[in-house]
């Protein structure tokens, strides 16, 4: 049996890095997105012949000088990069992951709501000028796609959570009785007393 196997005192610590598994890759994968949409341009602007461009710092022209600060802008992004990069390292403590998962919906929503305002303003800073054009990057749609992705790791250690608490009591039979969990590796054939106990004498053949 699997259980079983389990040595005294160890059940602890396999159960504190049985958690670590999709999640991570999803955390990861917002790292990275974010870490991009810091440093990969947004959108250009074209006026006549000058090419200006928005970054996460400020919207530049051709020469590096900033015609409109975003510094706002790049600091959410930069507390949503490396919020997601804590959280990996704390998966011990699920109800920290979770939270601080919560934490980055946030960063995460607020950063794609600047973006949109600062694109706008940006519109607006050369809606006067003559032939102007502007060329959306796909930097801009990545603090949606990181969205998901930290919807998909909050939904995880959540079903990671329950596993553990149904493991708890499939694995303590004080636990199954609705009692403090007795610290010790319970075998199946303690959970079958417990439910013996439990449904008195449930598996009694008389």
């Amino acid at each position: 049996m699997i259980f079983g196997r389990i040595r005294r005192g160890s059940y602890k610590q396999n159960r504190s890095y049985m958690i670590q598994r999709i999640q991570t890759l999803y955390l990861l994968l917002v790292v990275v997105l974010t870490g991009l949409a810091l440093w990969l341009p947004l959108a250009d602007f074209t006026v006549g012949a000058d090419t200006c461009t928005l970054t996460a710092f400020g919207l530049k022209d051709a020469a590096g000088i900033t015609l409109l600060p975003t510094v706002y802008l790049g600091i959410v992004l930069a507390a949503a990069c490396l919020l997601p990069l804590v959280t990996i390292f704390l998966f011990k403590r699920r109800l920290v992951h979770i939270r601080l998962c919560a934490v980055g919906l946030v960063l995460l929503v607020g950063a794609g709501a600047m973006m949109g305002i600062y694109f706008y303003l940006c519109n607006r800073y050369f809606a006067e000028s003559e032939f102007y054009s502007h060329t959306l990057k796909i930097s801009l749609v990545f603090p949606l796609v990181c969205l998901v992705f930290d919807l998909l790791a909050l939904r995880a250690i959540f079903r990671d959570e329950k596993l553990v608490r149904s493991l708890d009591r499939i694995r303590c039979p004080d636990v199954f009785l609705g009692k403090k969990a007795c610290g010790q590796n319970c075998t199946p054939f303690a959970l079958i007393l417990a439910e013996r106990t439990r449904f008195g004498g449930f598996f009694d053949t008389k």
